[in-house]
Parts: C-alpha cells; sequence; structure tokens
C-alpha cells in the first residue's frame, strides 16, 4: 500500500493551455515551446516517464503497475498551437499529452462573443494527433455550455459529440474538465451518477471526471 500510495501521489500533471513561439508581454495561460521543450527534457533528464491519465487511473483502480517516476500532461482549451507547435514536441520525444477541448469551439479561428478569440485545431487535426499513439483527447465545460442544461446531460452530449467526430476505439476512458467553482453542488449529485465508473479528482484549478 505505501508503494501504491507514492506512486499514485508522486507522479505530477503539468498542465498546460496555449503555445507560442516566443514570450511576449501578454503570457496568462501561455507558455512558450521553448519553455514547454525544457520542461520535457528536464523530466527526462530525472528519469521520468511519460504516462496518460487513463494509465494513471488504471494504476488507481488495480488494474496495470506503473514504472517508479512518472508523469501526466494535459492541455486544456484545445487551442491550434497545441496542434501546431506542441504536438512536435510530443512526437520528438514521444511524450503522451491528454488534451480537453470545448466540442462547440473546434476548428474556429474567431467568435463574435469574444475578440481575443485564439484559434482552435480543427477535428482532421484532432485525428491526426489521437492517430499518432500520443493523445488522448476529451470534453471540457465551458461558459458557453451554461445554459444547455443539467451537468450530466452536458457530460454526455459532449461525449457524443465527440465519438460522432472521433474513432470511437480510441474514446479511451471518461475524463471531462470543468472549472470546480461553477459545480459546488453539481459535483455532490454526480457522486452518485456513474459514466462507467467515474470518480472525481481534482487537478489544479480544473476537476476531471475520472
Amino acid at each position: 500500500m505505501e508503494e501504491f500510495i507514492k506512486k499514485f501521489m508522486c507522479c505530477p500533471i503539468l498542465q498546460y493551455n496555449h503555445f507560442k513561439i516566443e514570450p511576449d508581454e501578454n503570457m496568462g495561460y501561455c507558455t512558450s515551446i521553448e519553455k514547454f521543450e525544457k520542461d520535457i527534457t528536464s523530466l527526462l533528464k530525472f528519469g521520468y516517464s511519460s504516462i496518460s491519465l487513463y494509465q494513471l487511473y488504471l494504476y488507481k483502480i488495480n488494474n496495470i503497475d506503473l514504472p517508479n517516476n512518472t508523469f501526466c500532461i494535459i492541455m486544456e482549451g484545445g487551442y491550434e498551437s497545441n496542434y501546431v507547435l506542441a504536438f512536435d514536441i510530443l512526437k520528438k520525444y514521444n511524450i503522451h499529452a491528454d488534451i480537453f477541448i470545448s466540442t462547440d469551439l473546434v476548428g474556429l479561428k474567431c467568435h463574435p462573443k469574444y475578440p481575443n478569440f485564439i484559434p482552435h485545431f480543427s477535428w482532421d487535426q484532432a485525428t491526426e494527433m489521437i492517430n499518432s499513439g500520443l493523445v488522448n483527447i476529451y470534453a471540457k465545460w465551458h461558459p458557453l455550455d451554461e445554459n444547455k442544461g443539467e451537468f450530466k446531460k452536458v457530460i454526455l452530449d459532449k461525449k457524443e459529440e465527440l465519438m460522432s467526430h472521433l474513432d470511437q476505439k480510441q474514446y479511451i476512458g471518461n475524463f471531462f474538465a470543468f472549472l470546480y467553482p461553477y459545480f459546488d453542488d453539481e459535483t455532490e449529485k454526480l457522486k452518485k451518477f456513474s459514466l462507467s465508473e467515474i470518480e472525481l479528482a481534482t487537478v489544479f484549478t480544473y476537476n476531471l471526471l475520472l
């Protein structure tokens, strides 16, 4: 049990959003691609191995073993820079990443509600990343989902939409990211709701349904 806890609790989960070629004066929720690569090489230098959230989940329920010193990478938002910039780094070092996207924004270059909108990658680009074997893609809650009904329905609808665009066999696990402050009461209700053994786990400012 002590070894189990050590492996599970000592697996850092690195969260990224948007990537830029060079840092500038506006780096909120942004990472330069040089910094991203340095994060990866530093972890590899110290003997860390890349795993997916699904592998971490399987370890949690005692279905697989893990090596010592593992890490996970998640990217939140589905920005085009995940594909154009970060995906090359993932391929270069054979690193896995789990990306959480708003299904309503896939492939958009602009949006009338958001004047500073950042372009999002397309379904074709998502498929290419998934087919590489290095990326899994899941849905996330977005403020645009606020009036779409109960939270449980939003989760199911978004999963169905993902599966309609992506190869169903590639949809591994039941993960969903959402901003915790919006759903204090809803998360209590979801503890009684199962999507193939969903559990609740906090990751940074987001919660992931595992």
